[in-house]
């Protein structure tokens, strides 16, 4: 076997090439975060949308297939349940999104209004 030479302890070229480019991601991290804000607003406010397109497509599809099969309202229920329940599941995707977005915004600004649970001042008497 042979061994393996020994270690310096100086950086290896590719350790430097990642360096500079923490630099340049730090640069650009401020413009970074608006703009991850803007999207992350953006993506919350479709969420009606999203409710209202997947009840009407569910509701829609359903009437198509009863007018195939010929079982009139049946096929129209299911498919509008299964509507609402898609639209549900983007609800509570958006919600669950929207605590995790509250809860960086509140780690990352410690005066903001949302860390109730930590007191500001120490309690005691004044």
């Amino acid at each position: 076997m042979t061994e393996s030479p020994a270690h310096n302890g100086e950086m290896s070229q590719d350790s430097k090439r990642r360096s500079g480019a923490r630099r340049h991601a730090a640069a650009a991290d401020p413009y970074a975060r608006k703009t991850k804000a803007y999207f992350d607003t953006l993506s919350l406010s479709s969420v009606g949308i999203e409710m209202g397109v997947s009840v009407v497509l569910g509701l829609v599809f359903g009437r198509w297939l009863d007018g195939k099969l010929g079982t009139e309202p049946w096929m129209m229920f299911v498919f509008l349940i299964f509507g609402c329940a898609a639209g549900g599941k983007a609800v509570w995707r958006a919600v669950k999104k929207a605590d995790r977005m509250a809860e960086e915004s509140a780690d990352s600004d410690p005066g903001s209004p949302n860390r109730a649970n930590e007191p500001n001042e120490p309690n005691g008497p004044t």
